[in-house]
């Protein structure tokens, strides 16, 4: 069992859904949250989780995943980036850091780009701030059904049917597609990173079939205070593969003045 159970944590009504996160540590401390990826929940933060004890953690379950419902609204990343807003405000967090996986670090991008006052520093972990027409990952995205993803996560349905309290794993697998594939305003942060003024550290699996090197690099370029990571021997998922490795970088990232 690690530190995160879907247990111990609350729900917070917000736009039709409830929305489930837990937290750990002491609340003096400096609040970390933390954002998973799509089709994943908060658990994926578990092998990181453990070497960040020392700051106050906050783990939430993205809109549809995990315990949180995906209520009526179309799921994009401006709604998620509402939802984690509503969260912290909640809190009453006056400070804070964004770790985000995946879908959950183009949201952080997005409220960083919006210069969320609270928002002090972004991690990302094989996060996009773009998609193009001839991106290969566009492709993949498209052909990407309920049938291919079980292939991938034979037990990513039945996890998700414990979990959570009104279940559809086939709607929630094409609102996400629709998510990953959607170009519009409601979708990735695109230029509008540039607008970005908090220390922004991008980490990047050298092994990720999502995230290319040029990709990560191109964001970083137009990021005024960001720092690239390139990790050797992990893929997309970093934080899990190779968790000792990142937590001494993520640690002092996170207390220096970068």
């Amino acid at each position: 069992m690690g530190i995160f159970d879907h247990q111990s944590g609350q729900f917070i009504r917000i736009d039709g859904a409830d929305i489930y996160y837990e937290t750990s540590g002491d609340p003096s401390n400096y609040p970390v949250i933390l954002l998973h990826g799509g089709m994943d929940n908060l658990t994926s933060f578990n092998p990181l989780a453990e070497y960040l004890q020392h700051h106050y953690l906050i783990a939430i379950d993205t809109r549809g995943h995990g315990r949180s419902t995906l209520g009526e609204v179309s799921l994009s990343y401006q709604q998620l980036q509402s939802d984690v807003i509503t969260v912290i405000k909640s809190l009453a967090i006056t400070g804070c850091a964004i770790i985000g996986h995946s879908d959950g670090g183009i949201v952080a991008l997005r409220i960083a780009a919006q210069q969320f006052i609270p928002l002090e520093r972004v991690i990302l972990v094989g996060a996009a701030w773009q998609l193009t027409d001839n991106d290969p990952v566009k492709t993949m995205y498209e052909n990407m059904s309920t049938e291919r993803w079980l292939q991938a996560f034979p037990t990513a349905e039945k996890i998700y049917q414990q979990l959570n309290t009104q279940p559809d794993f086939n709607v929630l697998m094409n609102a996400v597609r629709g998510m990953w594939l959607d170009r519009s305003s409601t979708g990735y942060p695109d230029s509008s990173i540039s607008n970005i003024n908090c220390p922004v550290l991008i980490c990047r699996g050298d092994n990720d079939p999502l995230v290319s090197l040029t990709h990560s690099q191109e964001m970083a370029e137009q990021i005024k205070m960001a720092k690239l990571f390139n990790l050797p021997c992990a893929s997309h998922s970093a934080h899990e593969e190779r968790p000792e490795w990142l937590c001494g970088v993520f640690n002092h990232f996170l207390a220096a003045d970068v």
